[in-house]
C-alpha cells in the first residue's frame, strides 16, 4: 500500500524534515509500526509530506495505524512547540492511500518513493517535470545500478 500524510506547511516553524521533527516522524512511525504488525518497505519524510510503501495484514490494523500515527505526530509537534499556530490539525488532508497490486505497479511505487527521499535529501533537484523523465544520471541514481563497461 501507498500511503501519503499531507501537512499543512504554513502550521509548522520548519517542516517536518527539520531534524527535530524526522526524528519524531522516524520514532512514531517505527513505533507503531511495530505496535499495529506494519512492515514499512520504503518511506521518505519530506519538508511537509511523508511517503510510505507499507505491508499490511488487516486492513483495520491500517486503518488503526494511520489514526494513530496522524495524531501522534501532531501532539508531539505540539509539545515540542513545532507548531506555528494553536490548531488543532498539523494535516492539510486525510492520509492519501493506494492499494498496489502486481510487480510493475510496486516497482512504480517504489521508484517515486526513492525519488522523493533523494529530492528531500538533496541528491535530485526537484523540477515539476520530473515525472515526465529523469535523465539517465538520476535514473541510474534512482536506482542504484551501475553500468559496467563492456569488454572490448
Amino acid at each position: 500500500m501507498h500511503v501519503v500524510f499531507k501537512a499543512e506547511i504554513k502550521n509548522l516553524k520548519s517542516g517536518l524534515r527539520s531534524p527535530k521533527g524526522f526524528t519524531i516522524c522516524q520514532a512514531i512511525l517505527k513505533r507503531y509500526a511495530k505496535y499495529f504488525h506494519i512492515k514499512i518497505e520504503q518511506q521518505a519524510v519530506c519538508r511537509d509530506h511523508i511517503h510510505l510503501l507499507i505491508r499490511v495484514q488487516r486492513r483495520s490494523l491500517a486503518q488503526h495505524f494511520f489514526r494513530v500515527v496522524a495524531g501522534q505526530i501532531a501532539q508531539k509537534f505540539e509539545y515540542e512547540k513545532l507548531n506555528v499556530t494553536d490548531t488543532l490539525s498539523i494535516w492539510r488532508h486525510r492520509p492519501f492511500t493506494r492499494v498496489v497490486k502486481g510487480l510493475r505497479a510496486w516497482v512504480t511505487a517504489r521508484d517515486y518513493v526513492k525519488l522523493n527521499e533523494f529530492e528531500a535529501t538533496g541528491r535530485i533537484r526537484y523540477s515539476p517535470e520530473r515525472l515526465r523523465g529523469l535523465s539517465s544520471a538520476e535514473w541510474e541514481l534512482l536506482t542504484g545500478l551501475r553500468r559496467r563497461a563492456a569488454p572490448g
